[in-house]
């Protein structure tokens, strides 16, 4: 029944935006909790920038849906909510995948952090179960960059063990 699947979604979106800013306001702290954690062992500069991006993309999503977004009939650019969120949730997840290329080092304990800190961000998303894709796409674009940087990371982690267990170090 058409009436039945459209109240269904309309709740389900009621649901998630009554968790929409506890979850920007979780992710800017964990964001820069992580930039700390990892401020001495790679560039500053660097670092601030992935969290400027970051944050940019957290006001942007805050602005889209923080003042008006599920009660306007139509989103910006003639889209539905929906794709916007998702596309928001993507670009977040993006985002947190992106620091395995960015900040790898080939320093075991730092590039350990790196992957347990996105782990868990990413397994903090299954909280959204009233729409079971955003926690997938979220999962999806955190982790296959970051799968795909620690696969391109060994090599690294190899030659900065092998630095360190040479007698000249």
């Amino acid at each position: 029944n058409a009436g039945t699947s459209h109240a269904v979604l309309k709740q389900q979106m009621r649901v998630l935006y009554s968790h929409f800013l506890p979850v920007v306001l979780s992710n800017a702290v964990a964001a820069i909790v992580f930039v700390g954690l990892l401020w001495n062992a790679n560039n500053p500069s660097v670092l601030l920038n992935w969290l400027y991006a970051f944050l940019a993309i957290l006001v942007i999503r805050l602005v889209l849906f923080g003042s008006s977004g599920p009660r306007l009939k139509k989103a910006p650019g003639g889209l539905d909510w929906s794709t916007l969120y998702i596309a928001g949730v993507a670009a977040t997840g993006l985002m947190w995948g992106s620091t395995g290329f960015l900040f790898f080092s080939g320093d075991p304990l730092h590039d350990m952090i790196i992957t347990i800190f996105v782990l868990a961000i990413s397994m903090g998303s299954i909280a959204h179960v009233s729409r079971p894709v955003l926690p997938v796409i979220f999962v999806l674009s955190c982790n296959l960059p970051l799968i795909a940087a620690l696969l391109v990371s060994d090599g690294r982690s190899e030659e900065h063990t092998s630095e360190l267990q040479s007698p000249d170090h």
